[in-house]
């Protein structure tokens, strides 16, 4: 995909699917599914990337892991919420992560109103740094 301007909408991420495991408050609580990424691998077509997590996946004593799983036996726990309903820590770590897997080697992260959003994105030419904000 070379227009990465349909990559997103609003600044959010429009490739992915997230949920929540409610009855879970600590651990993996946050199960976000990376789709339609361009990792993909003809070999590897029959699995999903995805990334399960806490509140605060970046800090030293919360958590953050990035799996696979074949889509078969992939069952997501807990229910369907929106980007927005995601912890601002959980976003900021999305938006990195979709962007490493989209090739946007360099953009700006900023947060509005409680939510976190990509700024100039396509205004800024691709190379491998990133500013966050």
């Amino acid at each position: 995909m070379q227009d990465k301007s349909k990559l997103f909408v609003n600044g959010t991420p429009k490739y992915i699917a997230c949920y929540e495991a409610k009855r879970n408050p600590t651990g993996d609580r946050f199960t976000v599914v990376y789709t339609h990424t361009n990792w993909y691998d003809p070999e590897n077509k029959d699995k999903v990337f995805y990334i399960a997590m806490s509140e605060h996946p970046a800090h030293p004593q919360g958590f953050g892991q990035h799996r696979e799983s074949w889509a078969w036996r992939f069952y997501p726990r807990g229910s369907r919420i929106t980007f927005e309903e995601l912890p601002v820590d959980c976003q900021r770590v999305v938006i990195t992560d979709y962007c490493n897997l989209w090739g946007i080697g360099q953009f700006e992260l900023h947060t509005e109103g409680g939510q976190v959003r990509v700024r100039n994105v396509f205004e800024i030419k691709m190379g491998h740094s990133h500013k966050y904000h």
